[in-house]
Parts: C-alpha cells; sequence; structure tokens
C-alpha cells in the first residue's frame, strides 16, 4: 500500500520467522532501498532494519511510527485491516514476475526520491 513515507506491505503469515523472510526478500530485490520490518508479538512492538538481504540493527519502534504515518500504527495495532485503506494492491493471485516488477519499480521510484 502506497504512503507519503514510501510503500508498507502487510504479511499474511506472521508466525514463526516468516516477517523476518519476508523483509529480507523484499529488501534483496529492492538494492540499495533501507527496509523496516515491524511485528507486533505478545503486546510488544519492535522494528529490525534490513538492506540488501541482510538484518541490520533494532530500531526504536517509537521513533519509527512516530515519522511514519498513523495508519501504520493502526495496521499494528489490528485497530484496521488493508481492506479498509484506499490504494492497496492485494498479491492474491499475483505472478511472481508481476510482483517482482512491482517491487522493481517502487525500487526505482524510491531510489530517484
Amino acid at each position: 500500500m502506497p504512503s507519503a513515507a514510501g510503500a508498507f506491505a502487510v504479511c499474511r503469515t506472521t508466525a514463526g520467522d516468516g516477517p523476518a523472510q519476508a523483509a529480507g526478500t523484499i529488501s534483496r530485490l529492492l538494492r540499495g532501498v533501507p527496509v523496516a520490518l515491524l511485528e507486533r508479538r505478545e503486546g510488544q512492538i519492535s522494528a529490525t532494519s534490513w538492506l540488501d538481504g541482510d538484518r541490520g540493527e533494532d530500531l526504536a519502534p517509537g521513533l519509527v511510527l512516530g515519522s511514519a504515518p498513523e495508519v501504520l500504527e493502526d495496521l499494528l495495532l489490528g485497530t484496521t485491516t488493508p481492506a479498509d485503506i484506499d490504494g492497496v494492491v492485494s498479491s492474491v493471485g499475483m505472478s511472481r514476475l508481476k510482483a517482482m516488477r512491482t517491487l522493481a519499480a517502487a525500487a526505482r521510484t524510491a531510489r530517484r526520491g
């Protein structure tokens, strides 16, 4: 989903290391573009940075959320769903090739911006 701060991806699989695997994959595809992974587990929010497929340092979740659109916090807290937000593009039914092209286009835009 697009936002003024960049695009957000919401993982359907949140168990185990699913979100970390997704962050690693996305950051590999978006070479040179930093990715922040925010997770809520057992009532606690954590944030980590990713770059070029590698996990970086832990981030202060409050600082990440402080500069992010309010909708991100709403998603993390479960008070809204991706279906409630305008401009969301679902990957359901999207081929891997189309998904990679979409991510590549986002990377080009991020590098220019």
